[in-house]
């Protein structure tokens, strides 16, 4: 509008602490995963919880345990959203899928889970690929994870790695982490 006024091209540049209070951001959440699981690893039940942060006058929409209720096979699946008000702007969409805060929590736990249950994680995450959606019984129309999985694995080298945590570390004695930490529990 106003180089339509001047006639002419304006360029507007804001300090980063104003950027603040007229752009998205990602909201805050706190997930809380619990598994279930028999021996083998196989996931029997889910419990997924989420906190989300909004602004007290509109509420982006929570949609993260769509994506947790669908990405493995599990039939007993019970995800509850919250939103809670704070005084800020509308959170929005941010650089990654929306639904990444909630896959990074559920992996976590899956990652957790098959150190628990002494299964290779990868493997663990394909013996509970679902064949059809879990959530309606319908078919995918498509559905390429266990390709990825196996594909990611055999390009990242899985296989030559060491299993054990905290047990891997660069040349220079850095240590590589490739899964769970001992000692790292989430909440």
């Amino acid at each position: 509008m106003a180089a339509r006024r001047l006639g002419r091209p304006v360029k507007l540049v804001l300090p980063r602490a104003h950027t603040f209070h007229a752009a998205s951001f990602r909201p805050m959440t706190r997930h809380r995963v619990r598994l279930g699981a028999d021996r083998s690893g196989r996931l029997l039940a889910a419990i997924h919880e989420v906190d989300q942060q909004a602004s007290r006058h509109d509420l982006l929409p929570a949609t993260y345990t769509e994506i947790t209720s669908r990405l493995y096979d599990i039939r007993n699946f019970r995800g509850r959203q919250r939103h809670v008000r704070t005084d800020t702007q509308t959170p929005g969409y941010m650089r990654a899928p929306f639904e990444h805060p909630a896959a990074f929590a559920l992996e976590s736990a899956v990652d957790e889970l098959a150190h628990a249950a002494g299964r290779d994680p990868v493997e663990l995450r394909l013996a509970n690929d679902a064949g059809a959606d879990p959530v309606t019984g319908k078919p995918f129309s498509s559905r390429h994870l266990a390709a990825c999985l196996r594909r990611g694995a055999e390009l990242f080298g899985w296989a030559g790695r060491s299993p054990d945590p905290c047990s891997m570390r660069a040349p220079d004695g850095t240590p590589v982490g490739w899964g769970w930490r001992p000692g790292r529990t989430r909440r």
